[in-house]
């Protein structure tokens, strides 16, 4: 059975958010140290579930129980006179709950693909689970980048290795991504390589290749334009390097990204070093560029 939490929290006189992320309601988490006050925590309206973008999962009864300043077991007696049967619940169910991943050993195309652009196949394979297309199918030529959130693949994008004039010939976007319906998360809720950025920084950019250059310190939100989800899971770090490709128009939508999270608290900054190194984005730099970069912005 599905809880409505919108209506019970309203009735409690709870603050909350229904616009972060689409079936959940967002309220501070009351497990968080040092104290949420970003609306980090959300509760599922149509399976009962509990999750929060900076400290985890944790049991819908015992988050409710500490919203509410109530016994677990009360917690979850009061959501029971409270239930859930609106559209959030259908198109929870659209959503799979595992997705399997089909990738494949890369072809000598893909390799070489990889190989022009600097990267490292075996590595990427090792360190970010990716692989490749293949010849046939939905997927074929492509590098096929696996999306994680907390520990569970929930995505993934395919980055073609044709030219922009067999991109353009035979209809074959330069990124093709899994699409919502076929994902147990969509790849627009959350970030990009999230998972392994630990420490307290962390560098925003704007594609996963970008990413898998800049290293283990950066993510991406697929795209210039970031969505509430994302802006919330941005909230995890203390301070957010933002570094977009630098035409005017990516900049533009850095400084605003980085104003939108001083405005949350987040030590936010853009920085704009491809010039430095004669490149068009961040993916461009050389290994040893990309990590003097990070080295100088003390994202590790």
């Amino acid at each position: 059975m599905g809880i409505d939490f919108e209506s019970l929290f309203r009735r409690q006189g709870i603050q909350i958010r229904t616009d972060v992320n689409r079936g959940w309601v967002n309220v501070d988490c009351p497990f968080c140290t040092p104290r949420d006050t970003h609306a980090n925590g959300g509760f599922h309206n149509g399976h009962p579930a509990y999750s929060c973008w900076r400290c985890g999962t944790h049991p819908w009864r015992e988050a409710l129980g500490r919203v509410l300043s109530l016994d677990p077991r009360q917690a979850g007696r009061l959501a029971q006179s409270f239930p859930f049967t609106g559209v959030q619940t259908a198109r929870a169910r659209s959503r799979v709950q595992q997705v399997e991943f089909p990738g494949l050993p890369f072809t000598e195309a893909e390799r070489r693909y990889l190989l022009e652009r600097k990267f490292d196949p075996d590595l990427l394979t090792r360190d970010y689970g990716v692989m490749g297309g293949g010849t046939q199918g939905r997927w074929s030529y492509r590098i096929l980048i696996p999306v994680f959130h907390g520990g569970s693949l929930v995505s993934w994008t395919g980055r073609s290795i044709l030219s922009k004039e067999a991109q353009k010939a035979y209809g074959h976007p330069r990124y093709l991504n899994l699409p919502d319906g076929q994902s147990a998360m969509g790849i627009k809720e959350v970030l990009y390589n999230a998972d392994n950025a630990s420490g307290d920084s962390v560098m925003l950019c704007e594609g996963p290749f970008d990413v898998l250059r800049m290293g283990r310190g950066a993510v991406c939100s697929l795209g210039t334009g970031i969505t509430d989800p994302q802006m919330l899971c941005l909230t995890r770090w203390r301070r957010v390097v933002v570094a977009f490709d630098p035409e005017p128009a990516a900049q533009a939508k850095a400084r605003k990204i980085a104003v939108n999270l001083a405005s949350l608290g987040i030590e936010a900054e853009v920085a704009d070093f491809c010039g430095d190194y004669h490149a068009e984005d961040p993916a461009c730099l050389t290994p040893s560029q990309a990590d003097e970069v990070m080295a100088i912005l003390g994202i590790r």
